[in-house]
């Protein structure tokens, strides 16, 4: 579900190219499965709280989706004012 949302959210941004907009889910899904999920699912483990699990790690999902979505859109934005975006 997570990656269906960063997809979704980077994809909606229709003033960005396609080449971009696959560099940055692509970027996400990485970020996302491959660094935050594994923290995560150790945090829970050592946790041992189905609170912490259920809600607060859906929360810190939530942020961390959305702080890549800032970070990818902003760092494009930067990026296009220098001249040197990708294409």
């Amino acid at each position: 579900m997570e990656i269906a949302v960063i997809i979704a959210v980077i994809f909606a941004s229709m003033d960005r190219s396609w080449k971009q907009r696959l560099a940055g889910a692509a970027l996400g899904i990485v970020a996302i499965v491959g660094i935050f999920n594994p923290l995560r699912i150790a945090a829970s483990i050592l946790s041992g709280s189905e609170f912490v699990h259920d809600v607060l790690f859906r929360l810190t999902l939530l942020l961390a989706i959305v702080g890549w979505y800032a970070f990818w859109y902003l760092y494009l934005t930067r990026r296009a004012r220098k001249g040197g975006c990708w294409q």
